[in-house]
């Protein structure tokens, strides 16, 4: 399985995050993002600010960062379980921040979400994805 998850409705203010990985061509990079997402998100400071939009479009810049210094690639290649080897694993990811007052969802590749009320589904979330977004 390459796909891995976070859910938490602990975050402070009243905040809940819930985010698919879906990985591409091995987990190891949907793993890293599964335990990176929500400490990096925290200390964010337009999340700090509540500005949740620019906040995930940042966190996730700042996976593609951290996964790509020395220590980000250790860590991959222990997700491997190999130590010479380059890993061509990447993941899509669609990460939802949820607060009492509204939803902001942020997704990168081919990930999208899809709103349902009651018995009817809400129209597609056509907002841009993080690459597509200057913010």
């Amino acid at each position: 399985m390459e796909d891995t998850h976070i859910a938490s409705t602990s975050l402070p203010n009243d905040i809940s995050i819930f985010g698919v990985f879906d990985g591409h061509g091995g987990s190891e990079m949907a793993l890293f993002v599964q335990k990176h997402f929500i400490p990096t998100l925290l200390q964010n400071q337009a999340f700090l600010a509540q500005d949740f939009e620019p906040a995930l479009y940042q966190t996730f810049l700042a996976m593609d960062e951290l996964v790509q210094t020395k220590e980000g690639q250790q860590e991959i290649m222990k997700l491997m379980g190999e130590e010479e080897s380059e890993s061509m694993a990447g993941c899509t990811a669609n990460v939802c921040i949820v607060t009492k007052e509204k939803i902001v969802c942020a997704n990168s590749g081919d990930s999208r979400a899809v709103l349902k009320r009651k018995e009817v589904i809400g129209k597609y979330l056509k907002g841009k994805s993080a690459a597509q977004s200057g913010s």
